[in-house]
Parts: C-alpha cells; sequence; structure tokens
C-alpha cells in the first residue's frame, strides 16, 4: 500500500502538473498556427539562392506598392538578420560587377 504521507504529498501537486503539462500543448499549438503564414510565401522558391530570393521580393515589393523596401523589412520578412542581408546584397552586386 502507498503511505498516507507520500498521498498527503503529491495530492496537492497535481493541480500545477497538469497545467504545466496542458500548457505544453497549449504552446505546441500556438507555434503551429505561428508558421502557417511564412510556409506559402517561400515554398516557390525553396529551389533559389537566397540572394534572388532577397532581390525578387524587393523588385515585387516596389512594384506592388510603389516604393522599395528596406533591407530592415527584408530582414523581417525573411527571419534573418539586416547584416546577413546586406552582405547578401553586396554579394550580389560584386559579382554583377564582375
Amino acid at each position: 500500500a502507498i503511505p498516507e504521507k507520500w498521498i498527503q504529498l503529491a495530492y496537492p501537486l497535481f493541480l500545477p502538473v497538469g497545467i504545466w503539462l496542458a500548457s505544453i500543448g497549449f504552446i505546441g499549438a500556438a507555434l503551429k498556427e505561428l508558421n502557417i503564414d511564412t510556409s506559402k510565401n517561400l515554398v516557390q522558391n525553396d529551389v533559389l539562392p537566397l540572394e534572388i530570393q532577397i532581390i525578387e521580393w524587393i523588385e515585387n515589393q516596389g512594384k506592388l506598392t510603389g516604393q522599395r523596401p528596406t533591407q530592415r523589412e527584408a530582414a523581417q520578412y525573411f527571419k534573418i538578420s539586416e547584416s546577413k542581408v546586406s552582405r547578401k546584397l553586396a554579394g550580389m552586386k560584386f559579382t554583377a560587377n564582375n
């Protein structure tokens, strides 16, 4: 049989442990919902190098809005750092000049 002291110790822990386990499920569901929108924009460009994806996105946004987006906006869209966007664009300019 189970000692009474164990039951007295374990019984109050059921609620916090249950809440903790439920929170794992809710966090997983929330993260799944966040990824829905980003995947459909990049599916068709998965085979292209990131540099070309960035340039095409900037050009398309410029045509749609009449104003080219900043490197910060490109970094937010592609979920990378601004410095990486800058390096990728600089690398494309360098290869275009040679």
